[in-house]
């Protein structure tokens, strides 16, 4: 894997991240408290319900957020497998289940306590059914047989949340996410550990590179000079993809300058290819492979 110096704005970062940490509990602290029903001790209840599933969903979120920090940072630093990315993003995925069936819960909990002391909630009227959430103004009216809305302002249209198109629009966002990450980390992941992402060959006097994501060739008589090494040093991205599993594009390394790099990224291997015109960086999905193929290309020079 390509590795970058770390950066002073990570801390600032970090800052932020405690700032909304403390805010989020400030908010909960100072939530204001709502009338449901006349039965005070059931309004009681309701109330302290509600400040838990605020408390309760703020942890979820915390915690998915740091260890998924803590694995990215370990993974980058060479002390974790790719592995644990895909497994802290399902657990983020679990967990964004899990506040919704918190939110339902209170939900069906409120109802329960407003039948079993005999009261009926208030009658909402349409400005009571507006509340600001995470993505601006939300509409949550059960009443209402509309699933689509106009917004405030009358320009826009939104869902109305408590409908189960609404449910049904945010499963299949969730779903083409979960398909996005599962086509740009899983299936390279799949083949990396099955030794299918990338192929080394030589053919008519070309070094040919076959893989799903990238595919060129060299002309041998092109190359000057040739090396090996399992360290390329510090460097960064011009112009390409680095996913953690493959990387290709245009890279600017301290050691060897502006590379244009094809590269296995778990495989700490690596051919450079000294040419007339520029320097290639490849390696193959093994790392005996790659040492193979270099002593091949050092029998035609």
């Amino acid at each position: 894997m390509i590795k970058y110096k770390a950066d002073v704005i990570i801390y600032p970062f970090i800052i932020l991240q405690m700032i909304i940490l403390l805010t989020g509990l400030i908010f909960i602290k100072k939530l204001r408290i709502q009338t449901f029903c006349e039965n005070n001790e059931a309004n009681i209840m309701i109330n302290l319900n509600r400040k838990q599933v605020f408390y309760d969903c703020l942890f979820c979120l915390t915690l998915s957020d740091a260890l998924f920090n803590l694995v990215i940072q370990l993974y980058l630093l060479e002390m974790f497998k790719f592995i644990y990315i895909i497994f802290v993003t399902i657990l983020s995925f679990i967990t964004t289940i899990l506040m919704l069936y918190k939110i339902k819960d209170y939900h069906n909990k409120k109802t329960e306590l407003l039948s079993h002391y005999n009261e009926c909630s208030y009658s909402l009227s349409s400005d009571d059914c507006w509340k600001i959430g995470l993505m601006g103004p939300a509409y949550y009216n059960p009443y209402d047989p509309r699933t689509l809305v106009s917004m405030p302002g009358g320009m826009q249209l939104t869902f109305n949340t408590a409908k189960k198109g609404y449910r049904y629009f945010i499963i299949g966002f969730i779903s083409v996410i979960l398909c996005f990450l599962i086509w740009i980390f899983g299936y390279p992941y799949y083949l990396d550990v099955t030794n299918n992402i990338v192929d080394l060959s030589l053919q008519n006097n070309k070094i040919i590179v076959t893989s799903e994501f990238y595919n060129f060739d060299i002309d041998i008589a092109k190359i000057e000079r040739l090396e090996i090494t399992n360290n390329l040093g510090d460097g960064k991205r011009i112009n390409g993809t680095d996913t953690g599993i493959y990387a290709k594009g245009e890279y600017r390394f301290e050691k060897y300058g502006d590379c244009k790099v094809y590269l296995a990224s778990l495989h700490k291997c690596y051919i450079i290819i000294y040419t007339k015109d520029d320097i290639y960086i490849i390696n193959d999905d093994d790392i005996e492979d790659t040492k193979s193929f270099y002593q091949q290309l050092k029998t035609k020079q």
